[in-house]
């Protein structure tokens, strides 16, 4: 990782129990066409063990409410983005009834986003319901923030739950928190110390759960994503891998569970069962699904169930099984209609794409398999490593694409005279780290294979 990226975020609450959201650009990376609270990059440097509730954090705070909509704190004035100029960014600097404003932001906790990427996020959060706050409409800066709402939480949650609003998981728990309790911002203090997954929960729709955990996966990732999905007094776990050192976290995910969950395992690498132990210890009545392939090679005391199609049921989410090798022979993912959401294994990463088996990989079948998964048109992607996509058709398509142009650079580098797989390598990954080219040789392998396969090479290079 590169590091943590301090920011501070804002919670305005009205007396009717309205609060505000801004709607995030679909240009910004960060949780593009996302509905988050005001807030922002705390500009001046902060020490590794900062607070949260240092004085930069509440001014920065301040300044990224301004700048975004226009809201002076500690004042009726709203300035219009087309004023927003250097003297009025002095106005709110200098402003001295802010002093009292900032009196009322109570500090609710901090949260950092989940290790799907290098950029880490570590957010202070402030809460403040003062008087004035009744008074605030605000304007959109119109290239960060492009549109404001108020709309009480239970508004919000029904909006989110029906798929009518994106909302960032942090967003998402507190305004969970306060549809639940008016003690929320003690509950909030209390958690910032717990590990992912416990601190906050990490669902982008109603159910379904993204929890990494520390695993034994290869670069550029270092964990792996623990899909949880919970309905109805039911519970399954989509490939629990974890490292010997992170079985403890592990564990602490499976106590917060009231009942026996099911497992699924997408494929047999072992970054994405070898936390079975665990299980077998605090459920050991639980039932392994997965495709006979993949069953075969895992080790386990549990019951064993082979499954390659058909429909998983976690109480009235249904789960389509569909067989799509390409990654290994046995690889499997998820689907469910009703929400778009396709669980992918390690048929799609979150960074990237995926190297596919040296033993059981097969390039010709991961066309097929993408293509078919292209067909069913899923609105979102939760893969095993990495962050979720929300335009995973696209991704898919890419995939294609970038396969297709790497083959057509083989089979170039081939003709030209390539005699080895480092040769192929050092031609066609140019643009790739020299760190990775040990597994971008297994891609070239398959790819090679499919080529001689379809006559397009007549010799098999495989050293």
């Amino acid at each position: 990782m590169n590091g943590f990226i301090k920011s501070s975020t804002i919670i305005l609450q009205k007396s009717n129990g309205e609060i505000l959201l801004g709607l995030r650009s679909k240009e910004l990376r960060s949780f593009p066409d996302f509905w988050v609270f005001p807030g922002g990059k705390i500009e001046e440097e902060l020490p590794d063990d900062w607070i949260g509730d240092e004085i930069a954090s509440v001014d920065q705070v301040l300044q990224e409410l301004y700048e975004e909509t226009g809201i002076v704190a500690g004042s009726p004035d709203v300035i219009p983005r087309d004023k927003r100029n250097e003297s009025a960014n002095q106005f709110v600097l200098d402003y001295r009834a802010r002093d009292e404003f900032k009196l009322s932001l109570v500090f609710s906790g901090r949260r950092q986003t989940p290790p799907f990427l290098p950029r880490i996020f570590d957010a202070a959060y402030f809460y403040s319901n003062h008087k004035m706050i009744d008074s605030f409409e605000g304007e959109p800066d119109g290239t960060e923030i492009i549109e404001l709402v108020w709309m009480t939480p239970v508004d919000i949650i029904s909006k989110w739950s029906l798929g009518n609003m994106k909302i960032p998981p942090p967003v998402l728990h507190f305004i969970m928190l306060m549809t639940r309790t008016d003690r929320f911002i003690d509950i909030s203090l209390t958690e910032t110390e717990l590990p992912v997954g416990l601190q906050t929960k990490i669902e982008f729709a109603p159910g379904f759960q993204i929890i990494p955990i520390e695993s034994d996966t290869i670069a550029p990732f270092s964990h792996t994503n623990l899909i949880l999905i919970e309905n109805r007094d039911e519970a399954m776990l989509v490939d629990p891998g974890a490292k010997n050192d992170s079985f403890e976290h592990f564990r602490q995910i499976l106590q917060t569970l009231d009942q026996t969950p099911k497992i699924f395992l997408t494929h047999d690498h072992l970054d994405h069962w070898n936390a079975l132990p665990v299980i077998e210890d605090l459920f050991p009545d639980a039932i392994i699904y997965g495709h006979e392939l993949t069953l075969s090679r895992i080790e386990t005391t549990l019951v064993k169930s082979s499954v390659s199609s058909g429909n998983i049921e976690i109480g009235d989410i249904t789960l389509q099984v569909l067989h799509t090798p390409g990654h290994t022979d046995g690889h499997l993912t998820l689907f469910n209609k009703t929400r778009g959401i396709l669980i992918a294994g390690d048929h799609v990463v979150g960074i990237g794409s995926a190297v596919l088996s040296a033993s059981t990989g097969n390039m010709t079948k991961y066309f097929t398999s993408t293509q078919m998964l292209i067909d069913l048109q899923p609105k979102l992607v939760y893969p095993a490593h990495g962050p979720v996509n929300f335009n995973p058709v696209k991704l898919l398509k890419y995939y294609i694409k970038h396969r297709t142009q790497r083959e057509i650079s083989i089979l170039q580098a081939v003709n030209n005279g390539a005699m080895t797989l480092d040769d192929i390598v050092k031609t066609v990954y140019v643009d790739v780290s020299r760190e990775l080219w040990e597994f971008a040789k297994t891609n070239i392998k398959l790819h090679l294979e499919k080529l001689f396969e379809e006559g397009r090479i007549n010799e098999l290079i495989t050293h």
